[in-house]
């Protein structure tokens, strides 16, 4: 099996855009690479650069939303599924799903704007290891909320886990540098969120509290805030 032909086909699979086919088709003429978020207790917004499904929720609600997350999960499922299948002893699977990933967050035909990947993600790890989900957004919120007293890790660290999840399910193998790279295109690709996570926690006050009071703060938005 050519693992070159399998990243290049993979990669080209990711750059199909779903976020900009159906925003084209229901929100004509906007643009999508920069949305807004209202700053609670502020004035000010948030924002999100980047072209995702989390771009159509804001814009159109979740249905629309729910309809480009399961697409872009799919174009990863697909070919992950299929070479697990057809060639089970080849590492191909990992690199067509991380090569997937890299073109939905760098599409070259989209002047290398995409979105962060987690569709993507779930959709290769349904077909790799469905259990790695909730073990991961279990261990990502439980860290996110103990340890960095924040919403927003809560919310977006689970694919960090994966790492030592796939270290103690299969050793250093494919599934354990698939998890190593996914994470590498994930957390670049978030750089910006996360700085934009930590003005937005200076404008709200939180970054200067005590730890109790960051933690409750943390605790109650989480369940509470969109």
């Amino acid at each position: 099996m050519n693992l070159l032909l399998v990243a290049v086909g993979g990669y080209l699979i990711g750059t199909i855009s779903f976020t900009r086919l159906i925003g084209h088709r229901i929100l004509p003429g906007e643009d999508l690479s920069e949305t807004e978020y209202a700053i609670p207790g502020s004035d000010e917004t948030s924002t999100y650069r980047g072209v995702s499904a989390s771009s159509i929720i804001e814009r159109s609600g979740w249905k629309w939303g729910l309809a480009v997350a399961v697409l872009d999960g799919l174009k990863a499922l697909i070919p992950t599924l299929v070479l697990l299948v057809v060639y089970p002893d080849s590492a191909a699977y990992a690199v067509a799903a991380v090569a997937v990933m890299v073109g939905h967050v760098w599409p070259v035909w989209w002047r290398f704007e995409g979105g962060r990947g987690q569709a993507v993600l779930l959709g290769a790890l349904i077909a790799i290891d469905v259990v790695a989900i909730p073990a991961a957004i279990v261990a990502g919120t439980v860290v996110g909320l103990l340890l960095f007293t924040s919403v927003y890790m809560a919310r977006n660290m689970w694919p960090l886990p994966l790492i030592p999840w796939f270290w103690w399910r299969d050793g250093i193998g494919a599934n354990f540098w698939f998890a190593v790279a996914v994470n590498a295109v994930y957390w670049i690709a978030s750089r910006s969120d996360v700085a934009e996570e930590l003005r937005v926690r200076k404008i709200r006050g939180i970054s200067g509290q005590s730890y109790p009071n960051r933690l409750r703060y943390a605790w109650h938005a989480f369940f509470t805030e969109d």
